[in-house]
């Protein structure tokens, strides 16, 4: 029987054995704590206070938890996909193919760029609508063209419906003055469209990460 002195002793050498905790060091740790200094310093530098820094604007405001919930949940599912699918891309290896590969590496990088636009609201405060709607039109073009066969023959139904309610979103947003409907009944149209967007984009990241397909054509 194990002493707990060696189950101890064990566990430690585990959790320390050199490869893996250096990999976890530089990989994980380190990228982590510069990523927190690095942003403390910068908003410190812009004249924000330690609790406005590091406190949720819920506990910051006294308002309740649930404040903004749709859209906190809408930018979780941009984030989750971005991290699914270059995750997978750059660790799968020899696993999936080099056009699989670079699918996730757009598909994630697109991910990215949305969940950023959506937590910072870049496209109502800091650059103009029309160039961030150009940008993202550009990438999922290019993801399509590149990777069209693939797409359509193993996951045409979840990118179809993924793109139709984001055109939707975007389109009621772009159109909204020449709808004759009050202005609340377009936002909670529009972000219907864009909540289910997220999530069929994230089920077709997932999709795309997990499935096996029957034949990977050349793109």
């Amino acid at each position: 029987m194990i002493s707990p002195l060696q189950e101890t002793k064990h566990v430690f050498q585990k959790v320390y054995a050199r490869e893996p905790f250096l990999k976890c060091l530089s990989c994980a740790i380190i990228p982590g704590v510069l990523l927190y200094t690095i942003v403390f310093l910068v908003l410190k530098s812009f004249g924000f206070t330690t609790i406005e820094i590091i406190r949720d604007p819920a506990q910051l405001n006294e308002s309740s938890s649930f404040l903004g919930l749709i859209s906190n949940l809408g930018n979780a599912f941009w984030i989750s996909s971005a991290a699914i699918a270059l995750f997978t891309a750059f660790t799968s290896g020899s696993n999936f193919s080099k056009p699989r590969r670079e699918l996730l590496i757009l598909a994630g990088l697109l991910s990215l760029l949305l969940g950023v636009d959506d937590f910072f609201m870049l496209h109502d405060r800091y650059i103009k609508q029309n160039v961030c709607y150009a940008t993202y039109a550009i990438l999922a073009i290019t993801l399509l063209l590149r990777h069209y066969r693939m797409i359509l023959k193993n996951y045409a139904t979840a990118f179809f419906f993924a793109g139709t309610f984001l055109a939707l979103s975007i389109l009621v947003d772009l159109r909204q003055g020449a709808i004759p409907m009050s202005y609340d009944k377009l936002q909670i149209i529009e972000e219907a469209f864009k909540f289910v967007g997220a999530f069929v984009w994230l089920y077709f990241v997932g999709v795309v990460a997990a499935k096996e397909p029957e034949e990977e054509e050349p793109t």
